[in-house]
């Protein structure tokens, strides 16, 4: 029997490091280079709204949506949106406009660190003086592997329109 035992012991070496290399593998290939977790991203808000040409009644609100990656995985959000809603009678939200991201046709890719704004130019008539404006980032791509659901991420700010200007977020 001792023979066996000597046959058996390197081939054991040889399933053990055939096992090792697959999982490596794996890991490898799942969190590319051994990236850790699933990457998010922060949403900040700058906001201003500059009034339109003489007798035009229309402010422009300029809204920048600064997206950051402050994950270890590079980012590559598919679609976006920036929302506006009045606030002038608290007891009656409604939205008044929602814009698709701007970036359909070109590709936005975060690396860990990096990050880029979004403009957005929505011409508002000046009788709206309160908004609440939402940004949100959707990664169509990827499902959130705790929830199971479409990852997004969201800033939502409100601004307060001055007529003789002192804008406030």
């Amino acid at each position: 029997m001792d023979w066996l035992k000597d046959v058996i012991a390197p081939l054991a070496t040889v399933v053990e490091a055939v096992v090792l290399s697959v999982v490596l593998g794996f890991a490898f290939v799942q969190f590319k280079l051994f990236r850790q977790g699933e990457g998010y991203l922060t949403l900040t808000h700058d906001i201003k709204a500059l009034m339109g040409p003489c007798q035009s009644g229309k402010y422009f609100l300029m809204v920048t949506a600064n997206i950051h990656n402050p994950s270890k995985v590079k980012m590559v959000p598919e679609e976006g949106y920036c929302q506006i809603w009045d606030l002038r009678d608290v007891t009656c939200v409604k939205e008044i406009k929602k814009k698709p991201g701007i970036w359909k046709d070109e590709k936005i890719v975060l690396e860990p660190g990096e990050t880029q704004p979004l403009h957005y130019e929505i011409p508002l008539p000046v009788d709206y003086t309160a908004l609440m404006i939402k940004t949100a980032i959707v990664d169509t791509r990827k499902k959130s592997r705790v929830h199971g659901k479409q990852r997004e991420w969201q800033q939502t700010s409100v601004f307060e329109i001055h007529p003789k200007g002192g804008n406030q977020k």
